[in-house]
Formats: structure tokens, C-alpha cells, sequence
């Protein structure tokens, strides 16, 4: 799955390395050096996933997590860090962080972990849009009923 990726990062260089291993395997790449216009970009335009760094100068990766969760419930965020902790992995994975991977990462894992993240938002939209389908072929807004005692069975239902 080609997928549009934000990627966040304060040092230019790291969000390029990262943007250019993406790209590799065929993912639109949008880097960000500021986490206000990575917001701004997220309440524009679609991506399917957000990778962004923990340490930054105007706002930490979690604060970023947070607002990038309230903004789209179903992106899947992917946190990039040198400074892991386990409390700041719990921290991420209590905000609905997908998973997080540790600076100097393995371009192979990092792939890996991207995969796995954008595999689960497609089954996600795929449900998401059959329950829509049946919904809307099966849903009690197209049973027809004339008799005064079906027609109470389905107010109730």
C-alpha cells in the first residue's frame, strides 16, 4: 500500500533520512521541521500516518500525539526517539500511539513497523466502509411495514 506520511522532526537532516527509507518503498513523504505546521497540514490535507519525533523544542511528540489524535481519532501515530524511556513509551501507548521506534533505528525495522501501522488502517477503513454497506442495505431504515404491531417493533428497535 503506497500511503501519504507525515514525518515531524526539528533537525531537518533526521526527517530527510527518515522521508528518503519511506520513499524507497514507494510512500508520499511530507517532512516537517515544526510541529504547528504538521498540525495546520493534518487538519488539510489526508495522510495515513504520522511519524514524529519526541524531542522538540515547541512541542514534545506526545503534546503532538494528543492533538494530532483529537484532530483524526484513526491516524495511527508512529513516535521517533533517542530518549526512550519506559514511561515515556507508556505515556505514548495510553495517548494511542501505534508504536514507537528508538533513534538509531534499523531502516529495516522501520519499515517493518510503517507496514504493519499501515496495514492496520486499511483494514480499519475496509470496516469501517462494509459496515457502511451493510448498514445501508439492511439497516432498519429500509424495512417496510404497514401493520400497527410491526410498526411499533421497529420504534422500539
Amino acid at each position: 500500500m503506497n500511503a501519504r506520511i507525515a514525518v515531524l522532526d526539528d533537525e531537518h537532516r533526521m526527517a530527510e533520512v527518515l522521508a528518503m527509507v519511506l520513499r524507497r518503498d514507494g510512500h508520499e513523504v511530507e517532512t516537517f521541521n515544526e510541529a504547528s505546521l504538521c498540525l495546520a497540514a493534518l487538519e488539510t490535507a489526508r495522510f495515513d500516518l504520522l511519524m514524529t519525533d519526541l524531542k522538540m523544542p515547541e512541542m514534545d511528540g506526545v503534546e503532538v500525539l494528543r492533538r494530532a489524535k483529537a484532530l483524526l481519532p484513526d491516524l495511527p501515530v508512529i513516535l521517533v526517539t533517542a530518549h526512550a524511556t519506559v514511561k515515556t513509551a507508556i505515556s505514548a501507548m495510553r495517548e494511542g500511539a501505534f508504536d514507537y521506534v528508538q533513534k538509531p533505528f534499523a531502516n529495516e525495522a522501520c519499515r517493518a513497523l510503517v507496514s504493519r501501522a499501515l496495514e492496520v488502517t486499511r483494514l480499519s477503513r475496509e470496516n469501517r466502509r462494509l459496515r457502511g454497506a451493510l448498514l445501508a442495505r439492511y439497516g432498519l431504515d429500509h424495512v417496510v411495514a404497514q401493520s400497527p404491531g410491526m410498526s411499533a417493533v421497529l420504534d422500539l428497535a
